[in-house]
């Protein structure tokens, strides 16, 4: 700082520097040998800031997570890409944290409007192991992509996508996963079979409410809610609608609230 090699940025503790410095910086990285070490250690950083935003949206932070994964969009894709070449050479370790890191976000991605971005740097990750072994990391990275494909109207595949990581969260007993992909298929079957889908919603607030997993249990609730509504119960739906917003406003969850107050 003192020699204006880097320069404060507004942010508190963030630092940026000239276009040619950096260039320059990158050069002597390369020299040294250290790139690929360092490159890891920044995309591990990442991974885990990816953790942290996916928990403070699911917890009471929601638009500061959003907010520091704005500030932190270049990282994150960076992290992502260096993970994605480490994983396509063959590293099992850089392909489950891809999987791991694409499935944290899924949620700020949505908020983002990213739902297609998303669904690409997830299905790479997939396609790398069509047949791997069920794990947390598949299960998130199958949110991911089953969100962008209920996006964009693709009802069918998100029922497919969702589908399979709600199996594998039930193989696995992953209370989280199971419940996210629970509301979710929830969601893609409201045209097709509203039943079912209430079914599955129901059973995801109840399994939320046993985890104690708050933010779960709203956005469970909200779907509930939907299905109800098409379903012609109106005065239930009003109830589940009301139960939803009641934890959606004490957390500070606008994606949630939004959607229990349109419904």
């Amino acid at each position: 700082v003192d020699k204006a090699l880097v320069q404060a940025a507004d942010q508190v503790d963030r630092f940026h520097m000239l276009q040619t410095i950096g260039e320059y910086a990158r050069e002597r990285l390369q020299d040294s040998g250290e790139a690929g070490g360092i490159a890891l250690r920044h995309a591990q950083r990442y991974a885990a800031l990816a953790r942290d935003i996916r928990d403070r949206i699911e917890g009471s932070d929601q638009v500061g997570a959003v907010d520091r994964g704005i500030i932190e969009e270049g990282n994150l894709q960076a992290a992502l890409d260096l993970l994605l070449a480490s994983a396509k050479r063959g590293d099992a370790t850089a392909l489950e944290q891809g999987l791991q890191m694409t499935g944290d976000l899924w949620m700020y991605w949505h908020i983002r409007g990213k739902n297609l971005s998303s669904r690409e740097y997830a299905t790479a990750f997939l396609e790398l192991d069509p047949e791997g072994a069920p794990g947390i990391g598949r299960a998130g990275a199958l949110m991911t992509v089953g969100l962008g494909s209920w996006m964009s109207g693709q009802l069918e595949r998100s029922i497919e996508e969702w589908g399979e990581a709600y199996r594998i969260a039930a193989e696995l007993g992953a209370g989280r996963e199971w419940c996210l992909a629970g509301f979710a298929q929830a969601l893609a079957l409201l045209g097709s079979d509203v039943g079912s889908g209430l079914t599955l919603a129901k059973e995801s607030a109840e399994r939320a409410d046993a985890l104690g997993f708050t933010w779960g249990l709203g956005f469970a609730l909200t779907v509930t809610g939907i299905c109800q509504a098409l379903a012609g119960d109106l005065d239930q739906a009003r109830v589940s609608y009301s139960d939803a917003l009641v934890i959606q406003e004490r957390l500070g969850d606008k994606e949630g609230a939004g959607m229990s107050l349109g419904g």
